[in-house]
């Protein structure tokens, strides 16, 4: 749903459905793309989105668009994550714990393809 947020009611200007099994990006990018292709009184200024756009083509089309994006940032992303620039690694690619100790293997697991 595209709508005006600089009126007092929020009147939608493009409420487009969308299949539930296609991820809220991809969705954003179809309307977005579509909504610039047939309304051309204005153009759109700002954009709020929530942590499911925190996504570099997310920022590379809007940017392209000169959208002003306003997106709570996903936590899960490796580059938002507190961590991950605090993390050492050894020169053989063992990750280090806080206290200097190289880490040990925990298995692997096989569903998301990722060592323990």
């Amino acid at each position: 749903m595209i709508s005006a947020s600089d009126s007092h009611y929020d009147l939608p200007l493009y409420p487009r459905l969308q299949p539930a099994s296609r991820h809220d990006a991809v969705s954003l990018v179809v309307s977005s793309v579509e909504f610039k292709q047939r309304f051309t009184l204005g153009t759109v200024d700002k954009m709020l989105l929530d942590a499911a756009h925190d996504a570099d083509a997310i920022y590379h089309l809007l940017d392209h668009q000169n959208t002003e994006l306003f997106i709570y940032l996903n936590c899960r992303n490796k580059k938002n994550s507190k961590t991950s620039s605090d993390i050492q690694i050894s020169p053989k690619g063992i990750p280090i714990c806080p206290i200097g100790l190289k880490m040990k293997s925990n298995g692997h697991d096989h569903l998301r393809h990722r060592n323990k």
